[in-house]
């Protein structure tokens, strides 16, 4: 009897086992477009998956992203097709080390080629030895696919040596979901101001605020201008104040929906 109870239970684990590949294998082939915004604590990441392929957007902070990387992706899916790397700050770039040794990395965007800390250079250098394509992620790059369109918007060669790491974030406007998206790094709420203004921008669905949402980030003519349903802030627990006060208060006083890694963990937009 306890031979055949056992027996019985294991044809249930296994039944449910079957279930639960199958189950991924259709989300896989029937594939639901979606951007993930992913909980990496005091850092930033997304990933936009579509049938094009899978987008990185930074990656965090040590080994932070591995684990919301796999409950977003198929444990048979280990290929991220672009990364961009907004900024040469640790909590967006150091993560894609360990990205880089658990996946297959078609191509990585940069903006900063100035930088000289040894982790990045370090990450660089990883780059080179798994002989991985690097496009340079200066304004006017575009990727576009069926269901896709990454535009970057800044920063310019000229802005590359800019003194602050800060200052020179890629700002990335990506039309997917039927949705406008802005990527903003950590930007400064003084040069964000000046692109939305250079570039015309307006009718955001879903802004990423910069800098966690930390102080000097947004101001009310960028929300004036952006108008934005949706904002997202990739932050966790730190001693720096963010978000900042200030800076939720503003968003509410705009009525836009706030979103925060930190409370809700993986934000999946679809």
């Amino acid at each position: 009897m306890e031979n055949e109870s056992i027996k019985k239970w294991w044809i249930i684990a296994l039944i449910l086992a079957n279930a639960y590949v199958w189950h991924l294998i259709g989300e896989y082939y029937f594939l639901q477009p979606r951007v993930n915004f992913l909980n990496v604590y005091e850092g930033d990441s997304a990933l936009i998956i579509n049938r094009t392929g899978n987008f990185l957007i930074d990656a965090g902070k040590k080994n932070y992203l591995l684990k919301p990387l796999a409950m977003v992706l198929p444990f048979f899916d280990k290929t991220i097709d672009v990364v961009f790397i907004s900024h040469a700050d640790l909590d967006h770039f150091e993560g894609l080390n360990v990205v880089l040794d658990n996946y297959k990395v078609r191509l990585v965007v940069l903006s900063d080629f100035d930088n000289d800390t040894e982790s990045y250079k370090n990450l660089l250098q990883k780059i080179v030895d798994k002989n991985i394509m690097v496009a340079v992620g200066k304004s006017n790059f575009e990727m576009f696919s069926k269901d896709l369109k990454v535009k970057i918007i800044y920063p310019s060669s000229s802005d590359w040596f800019l003194a602050k790491t800060n200052e020179k974030s890629q700002i990335l406007l990506i039309d997917t979901l039927e949705k406008r998206w802005l990527f903003t790094g950590d930007i400064t709420d003084k040069i964000l101001s000046k692109i939305i203004t250079t570039q015309n921008l307006a009718n955001i669905d879903v802004l990423k605020v910069p800098h966690h949402g930390g102080k000097n980030t947004i101001d009310e003519s960028i929300l004036k201008m952006l108008n934005p349903k949706q904002a997202i802030i990739s932050v966790g627990e730190n001693y720096y104040g963010h978000p900042n006060q200030a800076t939720i208060g503003l968003l509410n006083n705009f009525n836009i929906e706030v979103l925060r890694t930190d409370w809700l963990g993986n934000i999946i937009v679809r």
